[in-house]
């Protein structure tokens, strides 16, 4: 049973991209973490603005031709990690 129409791209559900953001989120949050930087492509930064982050400075040169969007979400520190 084909899902998608023929010759569409398909894409990875965003419920697991959820999932694994919010996941590094929690771990960071636990080793005491405040803000999460990252580096989007142009076409992952609405998913990650709907998830919190911001932009975080102009585009940066990335590999070959693209761009690599600066953003950051601050999550707050709950407590130092422990050693």
């Amino acid at each position: 049973m084909e899902r998608h129409p023929p010759g569409r791209k398909r894409r990875p559900p965003r419920r697991v991209s959820k999932a694994l953001v919010g996941r590094i989120e929690e771990e960071a949050l636990a080793l005491g973490i405040a803000t999460i930087t990252l580096s989007s492509t142009a076409t992952a930064r609405r998913f990650y603005r709907a998830a919190g982050y911001a932009d975080a400075g102009p585009p940066i040169q990335g590999f070959g031709i693209t761009l690599g969007y600066p953003m950051a979400k601050g999550i707050g520190a709950r407590r130092a990690p422990e050693l």
